[in-house]
């Protein structure tokens, strides 16, 4: 299974609009960070989890061929605002995109998508999205691999973060993981997990409250995002233990499969 990180920023993204702090006006393709999102390709198919508000960009970049699924993790803009640029998609491959978000999740969708499922005219260009419902904690099949949404806590809001096969988790935007959700991410070999900055926020685990989270999880490798302007990567990652670094957009992640070969397609 291979993982490309589309984007590895907060929701305001890096550089912050106004800001001039040396994270914000340094040149180095690192400290560049469009809002959170990846793709995922796998032997059964290719997915994203989460359609950022730069997907058009991200797209565009990084030449994903296909999107077979997206999974969503939670309503805010910064997580669903690209989904009209997935029409684009349904064009080429001439069908609906199954979208997989709690049923809080659903119901924003619908309103806030509404043109897509109640459209007032023939014509203009229209994601078509074909909305399932999951729920924490019960395992499904996406094109052969198990996907276990994973209960997460953002400030007051129930979020999901997803498991992926048996190797891979990836629980951006949490505050807090509720103990039953720790056990069913225990043991993942790969990690990626909010960190917005190092002081505390009432929404988003800080950086020491997720490393302190990893260790508890045990993964071999932790990788951190959702990234604020106050996180300059290299200061941070020269920090950090090497198990346990600042993602970057663009970066790749290869998760072997369950014997030990690569899954990647």
């Amino acid at each position: 299974m291979r993982i490309t990180v589309l984007g590895s920023g907060t929701s305001v993204g890096v550089p912050m609009v106004g800001c001039e702090c040396a994270t914000c006006r340094s040149t180095a393709p690192e400290n560049k960070r469009l809002r959170c999102s990846v793709y995922v390709e796998h032997p059964g198919g290719k997915f994203l989890i989460d359609c950022s508000t730069d997907f058009r960009e991200q797209a565009l970049r990084y030449k994903m061929p296909r999107i077979d699924a997206l999974l969503v993790t939670h309503p805010h803009a910064d997580h669903i605002n690209g989904i009209d640029d997935l029409r684009v998609y349904n064009f080429r491959q001439e069908g609906a995109i199954p979208v997989y978000c709690n049923g809080e999740t659903l119901q924003v969708l619908k309103t806030r998508f509404d043109y897509c499922f109640n459209p007032i005219q023939i014509g203009g260009g229209l994601p078509h999205l074909d909305l399932r419902e999951v729920v924490a904690g019960r395992p499904f099949d996406l094109q052969g691999l198990e996907v276990t949404p994973i209960a997460l806590k953002h400030g007051v809001m129930d979020v999901l973060g997803f498991r992926l096969g048996r190797r891979f988790a990836y629980l951006t935007d949490c505050s807090e993981v509720p103990q039953s959700s720790l056990e069913q991410v225990r043991g993942v070999e790969v990690l990626v997990v909010d960190a917005l900055r190092h002081t505390p926020h009432d929404t988003h685990f800080s950086l020491e409250e997720a490393l302190a989270f990893s260790r508890k999880v045990g993964a071999a490798q932790t990788w951190f995002t959702h990234i604020s302007c106050y996180l300059e990567h290299f200061e941070t990652n020269a920090m950090l233990p090497p198990n346990a670094q600042l993602l970057h957009d663009g970066q790749i992640l290869e998760i072997p499969d369950a014997s030990g070969t690569d899954e990647t397609v």
